[in-house]
């Protein structure tokens, strides 16, 4: 039994370093891609791949990082913040979803969404015509710089565009975007949060966790605005 449990433990810290990792960057940061006038220009409709819901919402507080059984504190409190909220129903995806179609057609391109699909062990998404690709990849946490900062919202969203030509899928367009605190060996395009989604210790955001979740949803109403502003500012 004890076999057992340490083993549980083991892979809920693989899948804890992986969170971390999808945040903080600490896996080498793929170079971004400034989006020409002349790939916008051909930029008519959009194929939105869904975004996929992150497994899990990471509660981190950095200092804890540098402690010896710190990272397992961290690791603790983000389980205890995600099942709160899984509790309770909240989503991420589904807004991240809807609002990306609402703004990319306002801004007048033509959106559809097609789904992830796995061919041959291969993971890939589903047939479209579309002129390009719209890849997103979200994680999520709060996360307080030290023992005296406050727990702020934290959304990282890797995007990359793909021309959609025959036989070739080609990056366009790539970049991070932060809502909260950017990680400096990553960089991208940083979104200042909304300072009432601030909670003083964990017990706090636990205390709040239908309102920090809210600050997570604003997060994803920023970052679908901005990703179409960078999108349709170079298209006109």
């Amino acid at each position: 039994m004890d076999t057992i449990r340490s083993l549980a433990w083991f892979v809920k810290l693989v899948a804890y370093v992986a969170l971390l990792t999808a945040l903080a960057g600490c896996a080498t940061p793929t170079s971004p891609i400034v989006l020409t006038p002349e790939a916008a220009g051909q930029l008519h409709k959009i194929a939105l791949v869904e975004v996929r819901e992150p497994t899990s919402y990471g509660v981190v507080n950095a200092a804890n990082e540098a402690r010896l059984g710190g990272g397992l504190v961290n690791m603790k409190h983000g389980e205890e913040f995600t099942k709160t909220l899984h509790d309770r129903g909240f989503t991420l995806a589904p807004d991240f979803n809807d609002r990306l179609v609402r703004a990319l057609t306002t801004a007048g391109f033509e959106v559809e969404r097609i789904q992830v699909v796995r061919k041959d062990d291969r993971v890939t998404h589903g047939d479209t015509n579309a002129d390009a690709i719209l890849l997103v990849a979200v994680g999520g946490a709060y996360l307080a710089h030290n023992d005296f900062s406050d727990y702020v919202p934290q959304l990282r969203a890797r995007v990359a565009v793909l021309e959609n030509k025959s036989g070739k899928e080609n990056p366009i367009y790539r970049e991070n975007f932060w809502y909260g605190p950017k990680n400096p060996l990553i960089g991208g395009i940083q979104i200042d949060p909304d300072p009432i989604y601030s909670y003083g210790s964990f017990d706090k955001l636990m205390e709040s966790n239908v309102q920090a979740g809210e600050g997570l949803l604003k997060g994803v109403a920023a970052i679908s605005d901005r990703v179409t502003k960078e999108l349709s500012t170079v298209k006109r």
